[in-house]
């Protein structure tokens, strides 16, 4: 005998038959090999997603909790890496629309708690800064749309909304300054709206250049406080932002420039290997190098060189990039001796690490030894030795650590130049880098020198004497120790 069900519980079968099956659409998706039959059950899933039935809340919940805010990111931005599941980088525009709509409603299926309303206001600039992009988007692709479709998506999402970004980037750039409002923005598909405007403006500039250039800070801006964690994996595999990213290096505007390397400093700190082909590719280091001898203010001479410290300790290509830029090893020799404005350090800090990762390719190029020569760099090196600041004291260090091998001329200038005794005083430091770099360096000059001259003070004294000078036992220790340590060249 079977049973009969109540109401409530036909109902609530029904809603779990429904949840069920849009749950495994996404699953199907990725399995059907058939690219019409992936776009026709994309499109069925965004029909259930897209209603704009207010009173069924509970599925428009389940669904979030599904994990199904990627699938309508996908729709609405995709990647290259994402390419299968369409058969391009994204929903046509009626399945962008269609996917904003669903998106809305599951991001309003819950009014009661502070995360919805930032969730909320959130998702409500997103949508002008989408709406704008594809305004600009229509006219590039020659997008047909389907009227009925997209006037039935579109209708929750600010009808008579004007396409101008300026205001929405404007307060996503100073939500994302919060930690809570980040989360929110990454989770809504902030971070790949505001790289696509970038993308756009960078391509189609306003008729306003000012306007144009100030949108695009505020976009930068907003993506230096998002490049985090997994967020900048994702920017880099989006190569058409980061294209444009780099291309505002050239801007005349030094406070987009500014903005710009700063983007590029988060990504390159830390970066996984595709993030790190990625910014090679697309020519960061010598844009970057470039525009290092070209700025006028010390604010984005050190964003500059911060990412350009990053990117060079990535390759042994990058290093080689930066030294082939006409001028740059001049350039970085002269930041040796930077006179801050704001009496800090920083500029002398970057610029030192940059060319102490530089310098082992230096090492090996007798051009580029010359250049270092003739800008008086051993010297320059040796002094910063003496520094308050560690940080100098330690790029001192491993730069004349590759500076003193495989080079006499070089070698004899150290030895003249009194270097042996003052890395002798660095040898015992707790600062690892130091201690490392400066007992290397010394071990070059030392095995250098050449057989029968004296190593220092006192010992032409007692060369006739059949017992050892104090002098000469103690650098002979002193060698034997620095031999004793396994030193290889940065």
């Amino acid at each position: 005998m079977v049973e009969s069900l109540s109401p409530g519980q036909a109902s609530l079968l029904r809603h779990e038959a429904r949840l069920a099956r849009i749950l495994s659409l996404e699953n199907e998706i990725w399995a059907l090999q058939s690219q019409a039959v992936k776009v026709e059950m994309v499109y069925s899933l965004l029909s259930m997603l897209g209603t704009h039935d207010k009173d069924d809340m509970s599925r428009s919940l389940a669904m979030r909790q599904s994990g199904c805010l990627p699938l309508m990111l996908q729709l609405l931005h995709g990647s290259d890496k994402d390419s299968g599941l369409l058969g391009k980088t994204r929903g046509s525009k009626a399945a962008r629309a269609r996917a904003s709509a669903a998106l809305h409603n599951i991001v309003h299926c819950r009014h009661d708690d502070k995360r919805a309303c930032r969730e909320a206001r959130t998702l409500r600039l997103l949508e002008q800064i989408r709406a704008h992009c594809d305004q600009r988007r229509q006219g590039e692709e020659g997008e047909e749309e389907d009227e009925e479709d997209v006037a039935e998506a579109s209708s929750s999402s600010c009808k008579d909304m004007e396409h101008h970004p300026g205001a929405a980037i404007l307060a996503l750039m100073r939500l994302s300054f919060d930690e809570e409002y980040r989360l929110a923005i990454c989770t809504l598909g902030g971070l790949q709206a505001i790289a696509e405007l970038l993308e756009i403006d960078n391509r189609q500039a306003s008729q306003d250049l000012e306007y144009s250039m100030t949108v695009r800070r505020y976009a930068c801006m907003a993506l230096t406080n998002l490049t985090f964690g997994d967020g900048k994996a994702l920017l880099c595999s989006m190569r058409g932002a980061m294209g444009a990213l780099v291309a505002q290096l050239a801007s005349q505007s030094e406070d987009l420039i500014q903005a710009a390397a700063s983007v590029l400093r988060n990504l390159s700190w830390r970066a996984d290997l595709a993030s790190k082909k990625t910014l090679r590719e697309i020519g960061a280091v010598t844009t970057l190098m470039q525009a290092a001898m070209t700025v006028k203010k010390e604010t984005t001479l050190k964003s500059i060189l911060s990412a350009l410290w990053n990117l060079s300790s990535h390759c042994s290509e990058n290093k080689a990039e930066i030294c082939a830029v006409d001028g740059a090893l001049q350039f970085l020799v002269s930041l040796l001796s930077y006179k801050s404005q704001a009496k800090t350090l920083a500029i002398v800090e970057n610029g030192g690490g940059i060319l102490r990762n530089v310098s082992s390719q230096v090492a090996f190029r007798e051009d580029y030894r010359q250049i270092l020569r003739s800008n008086d760099c051993l010297h320059l090196l040796l002094q910063q030795l003496r520094s308050t600041s560690l940080t100098i004291v330690s790029n001192a260090c491993g730069t004349l650590w590759n500076l003193s091998a495989r080079c006499a001329q070089d070698q004899t200038a150290l030895r003249d130049m009194g270097a042996v005794a003052m890395l002798r005083n660095l040898v015992h430091s707790k600062h690892k880098m130091i201690s490392s770099g400066s007992s290397a360096a010394l071990r070059n000059l030392l095995a250098s020198i050449p057989d029968g001259e004296g190593g220092g003070p006192g010992t032409g004294a007692g060369a006739h004497s059949s017992r050892p000078s104090l002098h000469a036992r103690k650098q002979r220790a002193l060698e034997e120790e620095l031999a004793s340590q396994n030193l290889a060249e940065t």
